[in-house]
């Protein structure tokens, strides 16, 4: 005999009706947006550190190096100078280190010079270049621009030695740096921060206008003005600040980038020509570079967020937000500049 359901009784359905599931989406959807920024953060926290670890390998590098030859490394060598304490004794034995630019070709590089092994040591994790060229991101301080006697930053060249730049050879009189040159102490002097690698091929006449943040960082704009002593760098100082508001460039008039693949920034261990080795403190982190057919200004750049990594003479590193003080950025670059630095 068949049993009738009870009166009153509820009938129950297996499964989610369409409505419990557009909720539970959007649930998910919600968390998910809630979730993902953090992620990102997080990486994007982790890239940062892992980056400023590496410069503090460089300066540790860069000690071990000053207690064994009581100097620091020639300005322009630095990276190849420090490869054996970095564990790379076998690529530092590839590299030429006693050959004087004044006396050679300055216009060819060596090809033991020209960067052929990448090493994750010279290169910050949140680097995205995809050109599978190998790239440096990591520079030496060269002070507070050009200087009439030489750079007044954390390295400097041999003694008597000279770089090659433009159609000029600069003669800098100040010779290796040691520890006793820093009378602002150690601790209140950059050693090393960091900058994008430029593109690997020429870029020819290009303009600012529209660029994206990361697009004027990796280029050096080409501006008007005259950069030949010290006296003019705070107006070539202001043209370069400006530089994102400047529609196009042309060759002809020494605007936009010369970028060639052996000498552009980031892409040789070991030469002469400035932006290859150095950065330095005319402009706050994260503003243009700028130059002109004998010298430039090189700032120090990243894709952190609003921020650069630099690590100190002494070895302690610290993140460095773009907002700063100029005066103060300034008087971090130099090694003896007598400034007052509250930091």
């Amino acid at each position: 005999m068949k049993r009738s359901p009870q009166c009153g009784a509820i009938r129950t359905h297996d499964g989610f009706s369409l409505i419990e599931v557009l909720i539970s989406i959007a649930v998910i959807g919600l968390l998910l947006g809630l979730l993902l920024p953090a992620v990102q953060q997080s990486r994007a926290t982790s890239r940062r550190i892992d980056c400023a670890n590496r410069l503090k390998q460089i300066a540790l590098a860069t000690a071990n190096f000053e207690a064994t030859h009581r100097l620091y490394p020639d300005s322009y060598k630095w990276r190849v100078q420090l490869l054996e304490h970095l564990g790379e004794r076998a690529l530092a034995g590839q590299f030429a280190r006693t050959e004087d630019w004044a006396a050679g070709n300055a216009d060819q590089a060596p090809e033991t010079w020209r960067l052929q092994t990448p090493l994750s040591q010279f290169i910050c994790p949140a680097e995205t270049d995809s050109s599978g060229q190998p790239i440096v991101n990591y520079y030496a301080n060269m002070g507070s621009g050009l200087q009439a006697h030489g750079f007044n930053g954390f390295l400097s060249p041999e003694n008597g030695g000279a770089y090659y730049y433009g159609a000029h050879n600069v003669r800098h009189l100040s010779g290796r740096t040691k520890p006793a040159d820093f009378q602002d102490g150690l601790s209140n002097t950059v050693a090393y921060s960091e900058a994008l690698a430029s593109p690997s091929t020429f870029v020819g006449s290009v303009g600012a206008t529209g660029a994206s943040r990361e697009q004027i960082f990796r280029l050096s704009w080409g501006v008007d003005g005259e950069l030949s002593t010290a006296d003019d760098l705070p107006e070539f100082a202001r043209l370069c600040r400006s530089v994102v508001s400047w529609n196009a460039f042309s060759i002809g008039s020494n605007r936009g980038r010369m970028c060639w693949p052996e000498w552009r920034s980031g892409a040789v261990y070991v030469g002469p020509i400035i932006h290859g080795w150095a950065y330095d403190h005319v402009l706050p982190p994260n503003s243009p570079s700028c130059g002109n057919s004998y010298w430039g200004i090189y700032s120090a750049n990243s894709l952190h967020v609003a921020g650069v990594n630099v690590v100190f003479g002494d070895g302690h590193g610290k993140f460095i937000a773009e907002a700063i003080d100029k005066s103060l950025w300034t008087a971090l670059g130099t090694r003896s500049g007598n400034e007052t630095v509250e930091f």
